[in-house]
């Protein structure tokens, strides 16, 4: 049986905790996952905020949002 590789960070944004998971490419928010209130515009602020300070080099569908 392989074994897959699991890289993550957890960190917290703007108040946020966040969750990046290299592996898979994906942004995790841990604490929403049942929020119906949750703002995706903060989301996707957050997302563009990690990768231009660098920590989603790799993650090519993140852009910038004016």
């Amino acid at each position: 049986m392989k074994k897959e590789k699991t890289m993550f960070l957890p960190i917290t944004v703007h108040g946020e905790d966040v969750i990046i998971d290299y592996f898979k490419k994906d942004i995790v928010f841990p604490n929403r996952n049942d929020d119906s209130d949750f703002d995706m515009e903060k989301a996707a602020n957050i997302a563009v905020y990690l990768k231009e300070e660098g920590f989603l080099e790799y993650f090519d569908e993140v852009e910038r949002v004016d």
